[in-house]
């Protein structure tokens, strides 16, 4: 089952916050997205919770499409998304299904 849903604001400032000392786990190059990258951001996603998506698309409307189409695809929440980095969320699988905080190290630099 997926677990995609629209987080509060309470959530989503924290993550905002963690975001700030992660960098990108997976870039999207400009062919787009493809099975490889979707693969890809779906195993980082088993090891962390939040992770950012660096996206190299020329046009703001592609990359809002990019990253809303892998959200979707990798099963996660898009959380921001400013400029060419995106941020996505998905809790631990062994977690029920809700808001949770995040429960594994983000990556960090």
């Amino acid at each position: 089952m997926a677990w995609n849903k629209q987080l509060d604001k309470t959530l989503t400032k924290k993550l905002i916050g963690l975001s700030h000392q992660i960098r990108p786990a997976v870039v999207v190059g400009h062919a787009g997205l493809s099975d490889a990258v979707i693969g890809q951001v779906r195993h980082v996603m088993q090891t962390h919770d939040l992770i950012k998506v660096r996206i190299d698309l020329d046009d703001r409307a592609e990359v809002q499409a990019a990253a809303e189409q892998l959200a979707q695809q990798s099963e996660s929440t898009l959380v921001n998304r400013i400029g060419k980095i995106a941020l996505l969320y998905k809790p631990a699988p062994e977690e029920p299904e809700g808001e949770k905080q995040p429960s594994r190290k983000p990556r960090t630099r």
